[in-house]
């Protein structure tokens, strides 16, 4: 049984609504599995520049679907065609959210879903990314986003925003069996002390 939870963005950890912490996360299940590899040594910085980017980017859209269009003072960011590429989706598509940076978690594991509605007619849950291509293993990470929202009618998309301001919905199968294996094996790597 799932419930909201409490994303602490500091730490990045979450607090079940009982008050209890919650170990592992999405991302933790999917990198102590082997589904997701590290980073290679050395790409430190690559990897925080990264991550401050989506975080931007996923903020700025945050602000855009609370009803902002101000985008003039981005003008020659590095973030402009990434909110630009999701300004065009919103455009063409006129999605209706229902949860927007949503936390949820089970007593096992916890995770943000990034956007959950309607896009037409369909119920979605839709993840934002910035990486330069897509990768297998958002489906994953979406079904886990199904299972911990118990909405598995969901139709399960990775939004790619892209640095030339142009933006892929890319459909995904749900996969909650093989997200239940790789959580069975990150559990069995907590316990056993298997963590780098």
């Amino acid at each position: 049984m799932s419930a909201k939870a409490t994303l602490d963005k500091l730490t990045h950890s979450y607090t079940a609504s009982d008050g209890n912490r919650v170990s592992l996360c999405v991302s933790d299940v999917l990198r102590l599995s082997g589904i997701v590899q590290p980073y290679p040594e050395g790409a430190q910085r690559f990897v925080e520049h990264a991550r401050e980017l989506g975080e931007t980017v996923h903020e700025w859209c945050d602000y855009m679907d609370e009803g902002a269009t101000d985008v003039e003072s981005l003008a020659d960011s590095e973030i402009l065609p990434y909110v630009l590429a999701y300004q065009r989706f919103r455009e063409e598509h006129r999605p209706e959210w229902d949860v927007i940076e949503g936390s949820y978690a089970t007593e096992e594991f916890a995770g943000t879903v990034d956007r959950m509605g309607e896009i037409g007619k369909e119920s979605v849950i839709l993840d934002i990314k910035t990486p330069r291509k897509a990768e297998a293993h958002w489906g994953i990470q979406l079904s886990a986003y199904q299972i911990l929202t118990g909405r598995s009618e969901c139709a399960l998309y990775a939004l790619l925003l892209s640095s030339d301001a142009t933006y892929r919905l890319i459909p995904y199968q749900p996969e909650p069996d093989v997200f239940l294996a790789a959580l069975k094996v990150a559990q069995w790597k907590l316990a056993n002390g298997k963590v780098k």
